[in-house]
């Protein structure tokens, strides 16, 4: 606030409304809100604490998404990147939009902030995009973002006993039409999220008697790809069995 500050937006009526209000303590005056979160410390000085537009909750939890920005920021092939929070089947799912110059898959950069950040804070989908949209003062217009959408892919039917079952599981969990479920779906990409993944885990271990956890499933997000590692899973199984029979025979 104070005589320095500026009448509002130029032929932005709605954003100078928006932004720029009365005072709440001293009546004729005007303030300008920053959006930043800051608090007074004991000693004087001020803590900042991020931004208030891109504070979201997303299945309960509290998101910073300036942080998950920071740790994508700081992958050496990503030279930008911003993360939005966008509605879907009545939730809310984290999107990654970033710029690199070298070939990075949607994989890698999971993995990469799964080593960095709780699995809730790791987003959904990831874009890759030649450059961020700005707006006139420079910032990336998160407005302008494209909104997410899951390719068209060919859809494969599944191939065996353990597939139909995935299937089931899926579409139980998801809430999603068996026939809309591909053996090639990515589970993340069809809305799921962490929470959705332990209620998939715990079927997975009542009706194939199989326990995987949460970093296995974003290793293989498909259905094709969790039937082939588990049945490398038994096989591996079944030759340490026959190992150690070998050995005390």
């Amino acid at each position: 606030g104070g005589a320095q500050l500026a009448r509002g937006y130029l032929n932005q009526p709605e954003l100078t409304k928006e932004r720029f209000i009365n005072h709440p303590f001293n009546e004729g005056e005007r303030l300008y809100k920053t959006g930043d979160r800051a608090r007074w410390l004991p000693d004087g000085n001020i803590e900042f604490l991020g931004r208030s537009d891109n504070q979201v909750k997303v299945r309960g939890f509290r998101i910073e998404l300036g942080e998950i920005e920071s740790q994508l920021a700081y992958h050496p092939q990503v030279q930008a990147a911003v993360v939005v929070a966008h509605h879907k089947n009545h939730d809310k799912q984290l999107v990654a939009y970033f710029v690199a110059q070298d070939l990075i898959d949607s994989q890698t950069l999971k993995n990469y902030l799964l080593q960095k950040l709780p699995d809730y804070m790791v987003p959904t989908l990831f874009i890759k995009m030649e450059e961020l949209p700005l707006n006139r003062s420079g910032k990336v217009d998160r407005k302008a973002l494209p909104k997410p959408e899951v390719g068209i892919q060919e859809f494969i039917a599944p191939q065996n006993e353990v597939e139909e079952q995935l299937v089931d599981i899926w579409s139980e969990v998801l809430q999603v039409p068996k026939e809309q479920i591909s053996t090639n779906s990515n589970f993340f990409a069809l809305g799921g999220h962490s929470l959705l993944a332990m209620h998939m885990m715990h079927l997975i271990l009542n009706k194939l008697q199989i326990e995987i956890d949460l970093k296995m499933l974003f290793q293989y997000p498909t259905i094709k790809l969790l039937s082939e590692a588990f049945k490398l899973h038994t096989e591996q199984e079944d030759f340490d069995e026959d190992e150690f029979e070998t050995i005390y025979i």
